[in-house]
């Protein structure tokens, strides 16, 4: 469920990041308070800035998530952080301008590690200044729930191979990890069984096991 709502998130902001895009583009019909308002509401981390920081603008979530103050009148030192970028460097900020994914990490209002993929487009160049808009998509979550899951199969796995007894493991209820004494027991080829192999090997008499699969 976690993965499903991050990937919706995903597609809708890329679709939310292509529309600002494309009517920022528009000089000649662009609301920039609308634009703001769309941004400030949008569940994901978003931040508007111009290349040489003459105009910034960060979003309630990324605000929030920084532990920045609505206040906030010099944001300059949080778009470095928000980016990963411990010491104001410009060929790293253009490495961010020019590519479609950029991952950061930086430790949120919190203190723990935030992960953030940042996509970023050119919406504006003017005479003197580049404007950009740049979307998060916050994979703190997704990487948790990676080394989680990583944890819990190599807890699976040596609790089946430390395991002196039969042992049959499932999620899911259809497919089974048999321990090495389960294999033995049974007689099976692999440690992998469904559940239809499984009652395959029960003969309709009770309590009867058969010897091959």
């Amino acid at each position: 469920m976690a993965l499903i709502t991050y990937i919706s998130t995903l597609v809708f902001a890329t679709l939310i990041l292509a529309i600002i895009s494309n009517i920022m583009m528009k000089k000649n019909y662009v609301n920039e308070e609308n634009i703001i308002k769309i941004a400030e509401n949008m569940n994901t981390e978003m931040i508007i800035w111009s290349d040489d920081f003459s105009y910034i603008f960060i979003n309630k979530k990324l605000r929030e998530l920084l532990g920045l103050p609505d206040t906030a009148s010099d944001h300059k030192a949080a778009v470095w952080r928000a980016f990963g970028i411990t010491e104001p460097d410009e060929n790293i900020l253009k490495e961010i301008a020019d590519s479609q994914s950029y991952e950061a990490h930086f430790k949120g209002a919190d203190t723990s590690m935030v992960s953030i993929a940042w996509s970023t487009s050119l919406v504006r160049r003017n005479k003197k200044s580049t404007i950009h808009v740049s979307t998060g998509f916050n994979l703190t979550e997704l990487k948790k729930m990676k080394v989680n899951l990583a944890s819990a199969n190599d807890f699976f796995n040596s609790s089946m191979e430390l395991a002196e007894i039969g042992v049959l493991m499932s999620v899911d209820r259809r497919n089974y990890r048999a321990s090495p004494e389960t294999v033995k027991m049974l007689g099976l080829k692999s440690s992998s069984i469904t559940a239809a192999q499984f009652r395959s090997l029960v003969h309709p008499t009770p309590s009867s096991i058969q010897t091959t699969v």
